[in-house]
């Protein structure tokens, strides 16, 4: 039986001290499944299952002490979602993009959702950094740090695809195998088709009916085959994955950047804000090095977590959203 606020009485020089003790044994749970239930899929063990003292962990921390999602999930996407994005080469925007899209599932209940996070899927190269320094470093930060603020994600979903390449795409190869019509799978194609197609061509044809793959970018679309100055390459696109057999259900959604490539005094609330949550995304903002702040990539979570009918998401629906 666990030990709630006790009351000790103690005899010190004939006089008597109340001493007040805090719980010595939390008692979190019997099964790791338990806690699941509390506190979603970034749980990963219940420690000290068959003692009076255990504890729900998630990863290498006690799940109590990270943050709780906010709001508490509501399971508005039905199924997985899984983000490849690049960050590693090009524009500098998906630094704060990055932050904003894990925000944005964290506040609409779908931090538990995400089972996949590979950020610079730019697998051909990286560039040099942008105003935050190392590229790949930097969309570790905006990626799993920004997770770990909001709470309730499993970090471990958050993965390198360029220095972790065969890994990144066999983890998203495995996510693509788990889906059925009850438990299908959302790509956000946030960056070059290269590691989405790579995925979907090893998984078992007949789970590609239940992935659907979201873009909002020609470029995104063509980059494997029509590289940048100075480079050679080529792989899967947005109209080869359209093509293969058994191919997935495809939504291209209007460019973001008419909306969420603003003046950087459209996200003056996040600098002043009270909350360091959106402190922490306006300076992802500033760590892009632009002149301007760009989250376009940021509105395909937009329109997928809510559904927006006419496809299209503004700065000021964003902050909103995450106020």
């Amino acid at each position: 039986m666990k030990l709630r606020n006790a009351w000790i009485i103690v005899g010190v020089s004939a006089a008597l001290t109340v001493v007040a003790l805090e719980a010595l044994a939390a008692d979190d749970c019997n099964t790791t499944s338990q806690c699941r239930e509390k506190y979603g899929s970034a749980a990963t063990d219940c420690l000290n299952s068959q003692s009076s003292t255990s504890v729900c962990m998630c990863g290498g921390s006690r799940c109590a002490s990270t943050p709780n999602p906010d709001p508490a999930p509501t399971g508005s996407v039905l199924g997985r979602i899984a983000v490849s994005s690049d960050g590693n080469f090009a524009d500098c925007d998906d630094l704060f993009a990055t932050a904003v899209t894990v925000a944005i599932l964290a506040k609409t209940g779908n931090a538990s959702k995400l089972r996949y996070y590979g950020h610079s899927d730019h697998l051909w190269g990286t560039e040099g950094g942008c105003k935050d320094g190392n590229r790949e470093a930097a969309m570790q930060r905006s990626s799993a740090e920004t997770a770990r603020l909001y709470g309730g994600f499993d970090l471990s979903v958050f993965i390198n695809a360029k220095a972790n390449r065969e890994t990144a795409i066999n983890r998203l190869k495995d996510e693509i195998n788990r889906s059925t019509s009850s438990n299908p799978l959302w790509i956000i194609a946030a960056g070059p088709m290269e590691v989405v197609g790579q995925a979907l061509s090893r998984a078992a044809s007949s789970r590609r009916q239940y992935v659907t793959v979201i873009s909002h970018s020609t470029w995104n679309d063509n980059h494997a085959d029509r590289p940048s100055g100075g480079e050679s390459h080529r792989g899967w696109t947005w109209d080869e994955i359209g093509r293969m057999s058994s191919p997935p259900k495809r939504r291209h959604l209007p460019d973001q950047n008419g909306g969420l490539r603003t003046s950087h005094s459209n996200f003056y609330e996040w600098r002043d804000a009270s909350d360091s949550r959106r402190r922490w995304l306006w300076s992802r903002n500033r760590a892009t090095g632009l002149s301007v702040a760009d989250c376009s990539d940021a509105g395909m979570a937009y329109w997928l977590a809510t559904g927006r009918v006419d496809e299209r998401a503004s700065a000021s629906e964003i902050k909103a959203l995450l106020r």
